[in-house]
């Protein structure tokens, strides 16, 4: 099992006691936490049936998550970033201290223990959640490897201090492309008007978008998940945010007789200036706090745009009433492909 991050600690708990061994090759400590997984009661069961009871429970969920978010997006911004990412470390090191007590209840072996504590802040990349790691790592089937992969063998795996591991079988649990690279996105694969393409603007320009989802020179399209789209809600809820907004225009394009909407430019260009402004300390804390870190909160052009920086207050208002005004309609369809 390569890597240690949300699949890993997924699949090593239901396979190590199928198989004759398994080694877990760590390439950078995750943050594991416990997940929370209690069994609802009967009753519960019958209060979660009434009509509305989920709907509350979701609307107090986003609730608390307001105010944390309007200090992320709207005070914190007001300072300057040197201070932000010379302080903001100091809320990580509280965290070690509790990890570190989390680690000596649940694992043994203080050389372990010591290889599992991350050196870079808590939020710098995603938290894994899982209950049953640990007790699987402390199997004695099951063996931590901190050692770098030097090469992969026709016989077995080699780390940098010269061991060979044979293996019948190698899980590259190692991550995945997002949306925020510039990589993940192949010329000519989205083209707009007048030879706009998407991937070539991102590597010139850097990656960009208006309230999560439009960008000019894209007629009549939105995505559903793109650069700084994501506002620190559930996946569902940012994505039928971002609908409600395309599905505004798209009803105003039709109120109005057109057949073409696409974001205009100057709106475009003020939005990522506020977006750049409120980001602030989310850049901060994931670029400067956490330099060098390999996280998919940070692209490859050094920029964090994994989070838009709104409150959840804030992302229900835009999805709803932004102004239809910050896009032009037209009368006359160019044909564009997607």
């Amino acid at each position: 099992m390569i890597g240690t991050g949300s699949s890993s600690v997924q699949i090593v708990p239901t396979i190590y006691q199928q198989a004759r061994s398994v080694e877990i090759y760590q390439r950078t400590p995750s943050w594991i936490l416990p997940k929370p997984d209690v069994e609802l009661s009967e009753r519960a069961h019958r209060l979660l049936s009434i009509p509305g009871a989920g709907a509350l429970i979701n609307g107090a969920a986003l609730a608390a998550m307001e105010l944390p978010m309007q200090f992320l997006c709207n005070v914190l911004p007001l300072l300057p970033r040197r201070f932000l990412a010379t302080v903001m470390p100091q809320y990580d090191r509280i965290w070690q201290s509790i990890y570190r007590r989390l680690l000596r209840r649940s694992v043994d072996d203080e050389s372990i223990r010591a290889a599992l504590v991350p050196d870079y802040g808590i939020l710098a990349k995603r938290p894994v959640l899982s209950s049953s790691f640990f007790p699987a790592l402390a199997d004695p089937s099951v063996s931590l490897v901190i050692d770098p992969i030097e090469r992969v063998t026709a016989d077995g795996i080699r780390t940098s201090d010269g061991t060979e591991r044979s293996y019948d079988l190698i899980v590259a649990a190692t991550g995945y492309e997002l949306f925020t690279d510039p990589e993940t996105y192949r010329s000519g694969a989205i083209v707009g008007r007048d030879g706009f393409d998407l991937a070539d603007d991102y590597r010139r320009n850097g990656l960009r978008s208006y309230g999560g989802s439009a960008h000019p020179g894209l007629p009549n399209r939105w995505s559903l998940v793109a650069p700084q789209g994501y506002v620190g809600i559930a996946w569902h809820t940012f994505v039928d945010l971002t609908a409600r907004h395309a599905v505004r225009v798209i009803t105003e394009t039709g109120r109005r007789g057109a057949t073409v909407a696409q974001v205009r430019t100057e709106a475009f260009s003020r939005w990522v200036h506020k977006m750049r402004r409120h980001g602030k300390a989310i850049s901060a804390y994931t670029v400067d706090s956490n330099p060098g870190l390999r996280t998919y909160f940070v692209n490859s052009q050094g920029e964090a745009l994994y989070y838009r920086p709104q409150t959840i207050s804030g992302a229900f208002w835009f999805s709803r009433f932004s102004s239809v005004d910050d896009y032009t309609f037209d009368y006359t369809f160019t044909e564009v492909s997607t």
